[in-house]
Order: structure tokens, then sequence, then C-alpha cells
């Protein structure tokens, strides 16, 4: 009996561990009557747009799974190999982007083309890009 907590004590402090590595603490924008649905338990990579606290609307770094990338074309460049790596072992891989809802869509826009870019490096893969919203409060 021991021996089965203590296995279950290990399983929650790893899963906790994973499910930390992706979250990035965002203030993720709301739609109202949004046409998207909640993304389901499928093999996936999420990407942070994390913004800038001292000028707001400007996004300062791409995070994936903690290896920060910048909005530039070099973190870009760095970005789509990262990504491209982690397609070639998973084609069906689908991507969470995430950004605060400050960051304004130009400094989002260049890590959706990188991403698109990515899943054109890898034979038989296309990257499905799925942009994370807040649900509307009931």
């Amino acid at each position: 009996m021991i021996d089965v907590v203590f296995l279950l004590i290990v399983f929650f402090i790893l899963v906790s561990q994973v499910v930390n590595r992706e979250a990035e603490p965002l203030d993720l924008p709301e739609v109202p009557d949004a046409a998207a649905k909640i993304a389901g338990e499928e093999s996936r990579l999420v990407v942070n747009v994390l913004s800038d606290a001292e000028q707001p609307g400007v996004g300062l770094r791409a995070v994936v799974q903690g290896q920060p990338f910048a909005i530039d074309p070099e973190g870009c460049q760095a970005l789509a190999k990262r990504v491209a790596v982690d397609l070639e072992s998973r084609p069906d891989l689908a991507i969470h982007l995430r950004a605060d809802r400050e960051v304004h869509f130009e400094w989002i826009q260049p890590i959706m083309d990188t991403l698109r870019a990515a899943s054109a490096h890898v034979e038989g893969a296309e990257a499905k890009v799925h942009l994370v919203l807040l649900e509307p409060a009931s």
C-alpha cells in the first residue's frame, strides 16, 4: 500500500512539472460567440508569446517549453528549427499559440509565419496552429 501511494506521489509531481513547463502567466483574450472548439488531448506543442511589461502591446519573446526565442529574424529562424524537429518526430503535432491579450498582432504574425515555414520544411507535415483563447464567462 505504501508503494502505491509513493508511486502516485511521484506521478503527480512529474505531471505537474510538465504542465508548468507549458504554462506561462498570460492574460489571454476572451472572444464572445467564437466559432472555436475546446482543445483536445492530441499531441501538442505550446508556443507562448509574452508581452513586454515596460511597453504595452509589444511582444517581448516567444517561449516553447521554457526555451525563449526573440521575435526577430534570428529568433524566428531558431524557433522554426525547433518546431521542425518536433514536427519531424510527430507529423500530427498540433501547435497551440498563446499570446497575452495586450500583444498587438504585428508581434504575433511573425510567429505564425515561422510556424508555417517550419511545417513547409518537413515532408508530409502540416502545422495545425490553434489560437488559444479564454472561454467566455457564463
